[in-house]
């Protein structure tokens, strides 16, 4: 933002010097050899008036400025990170093939019975206690021993179907069967051992006395959860890591900007708001949270509460829709060194998190809806309340000298004044040295007589909490005698190089100032020309 202002300022010089020197479009003269009266003439000639919301329409990065109830400039930025719920939860593959002996010749009587069971939970620290079902499909798939024949019943009596009974298959025993059985809108009600959720297929076989010995007796039987979508899990989830989630925030402000750390800004503050819309309590720790600047080298690793970088989530609670609890962690300079970090002019952020489910050793009962998610955002707003002594920076600016006046007018030129009367609203002195340079960039003769610059403007006048209440004063006048300007005629003048020093608050005493929107600058420029005799 400063460096906007400083640009537009020196911009608006420009254009006053321009139009004070135009004076090959003023005054011509056609016989400068019959021209006996000297040239004399004083008047205004432009006035300037801008105000620093005027520059938030001309700058690219305008979306992300704010401005308070107080009329501070904020830069403001938001992005968001998510948890989805197989972040929290994983299911083993539930399905499940297996071979069964179902020779007639083994004296065992019939019905041949087997059962065996599908576990869900792929961590044994999880449970899980019912699956309602967007959508499924139960496959039973066999591969009977060629001439056998008989019947089969598979009852899987966790899995109900709508209706609310269990899946049943039955048939008659073929050499190759596949059969579905649609599950959408059903549930699953685990049965539990220590450490495992499982389902349950329970087989019972009639198997018909051959004619002939079969060439085998092995009954295949798969049985698989087709194109399963869950809808709601409830059980209990563990007091696990549940999660870990990293996420980079690359900040492009500071550098277009240009804004380096010799501009010290006052606060900063970081929200992290998370939108929980899982049914169980998590604790989001955040294990790094560092701030690089990629130009300079630098970084700064952000400690919380003396390194307590976490937040406690709360879980949601369970309706129609889900009511999610929402929760914030907010990091500014009273918590954190925060501040360090973004007085790097930082390029990016890195964030990694790692979220704790039921952190307190909670028992209750844990759920998650498959169409929620974990949601957070990260808004980052900084206030422009800052200070510098430092702050420097170069314009380069058109200034064709050749261009604005011939030779005749050269040689008739005693002396060029320009007159600037500056009224600054803005909270920071501009103290500047200006040279006029030549189409190579090599410096032809200095814009000020005094070495080191000339204080081009001062401050307002600023109150205890760092904000101006009334514009100060600064007359500036630049000189161009005959000898200046055939030098800069002769060295063909083309550019003019500004090179700026900025503070705030009083010159020599820096202090941190606030940048509203309602400051405004007024530059009025006044032009004396003197001429006489032609010089030889």
């Amino acid at each position: 933002m400063m460096n906007k202002i400083i640009q537009k300022i020196n911009i608006a010089i420009l254009i006053a010097v321009v139009s004070g020197s135009c004076m090959k479009e003023d005054v011509v003269l056609e016989n400068p050899q019959e021209y006996n009266r000297p040239l004399n003439f004083a008047a205004p000639l432009v006035n300037i008036h801008f105000k620093a919301k005027d520059l938030l329409e001309r700058i690219d990065t305008s979306a992300f400025f704010k401005v308070d109830d107080q009329g501070l400039l904020h830069f403001h930025y938001d992005t968001a990170f998510t948890a989805e719920w197989d972040d929290l939860i994983n299911f083993e593959d539930l399905s499940y093939s297996a071979n069964y002996d179902i020779s007639p010749f083994n004296n065992v009587p019939m019905p041949f019975t087997f059962t065996d069971t599908v576990v869900a939970n792929e961590d044994a620290a999880q449970r899980f206690d019912s699956l309602t079902i967007e959508k499924a499909i139960m496959r039973l798939s066999m591969s009977c021993p060629p001439g056998l024949t008989g019947k089969y019943e598979i009852t899987i009596p966790e899995i109900l179907k709508p209706n609310g009974l269990p899946v049943v298959f039955k048939g008659n025993l073929g050499s190759e069967i596949t059969t579905d059985e649609d599950i959408t809108n059903g549930r699953i009600i685990f049965s539990h051992v220590p450490g495992k959720s499982f389902y349950t297929l329970v087989y019972k076989v009639y198997v018909d006395t051959p004619k002939a010995p079969p060439l085998h007796t092995n009954l295949g039987i798969t049985a698989e959860i087709v194109d399963l979508l869950p809808k709601t899990l409830f059980g209990y989830f563990g007091q696990i890591d549940a999660f870990h989630k990293q996420h980079e925030i690359s900040i492009d402000f500071f550098k277009e900007m240009n804004i380096s750390e010799t501009i010290q800004l006052k606060e900063i503050t970081m929200d992290i708001t998370v939108d929980n819309y899982f049914g169980v309590p998590l604790k989001l720790l955040f294990d790094t949270l560092l701030f690089t600047n990629e130009t300079t080298g630098k970084a700064v690793n952000v400690f919380i509460n003396n390194g307590n970088n976490n937040v406690f989530v709360d879980a949601a609670t369970y309706a129609e829709p889900i009511v999610p609890s929402t929760n914030k962690l907010s990091i500014n300079s009273e918590n954190s060194n925060l501040i360090d970090g973004i007085n790097i002019g930082p390029t990016n952020i890195y964030l990694t998190a790692t979220g704790k489910s039921n952190p307190n050793g909670e028992t209750a009962e844990n759920f998650v809806e498959t169409s929620t998610k974990l949601n957070g955002k990260i808004s980052i707003d900084i206030p422009f309340w800052f200070k510098t002594t430092q702050y420097s920076r170069t314009d380069t600016m058109d200034f064709d000298f050749t261009d604005m006046i011939d030779s005749t007018q050269i040689d008739y030129l005693d002396e060029l004044s320009l007159y600037f009367k500056f009224n600054n609203g803005f909270p920071f002195n501009i103290e500047a040295q200006a040279w006029f340079v030549d189409g190579s960039y090599h410096k032809v003769d200095s814009v000020f007589p005094v070495d080191g610059g000339e204080l081009i403007w001062k401050s307002g006048v600023i109150d205890a909490n760092g904000i101006v209440t009334s514009p100060s004063k600064t007359d500036v006048t630049i000189s161009i005698n005959h000898e200046k300007a055939k030098k800069m005629y002769d060295k063909e003048v083309k550019f003019i190089l500004v090179e700026s020093q900025v503070s705030t608050g009083m010159p020599g005493r820096p202090e941190f100032v606030k940048l509203l929107d309602t400051y405004a600058i007024d530059i009025g420029l006044s032009v004396e020309v003197k001429s006489g005799s032609i010089k030889y």
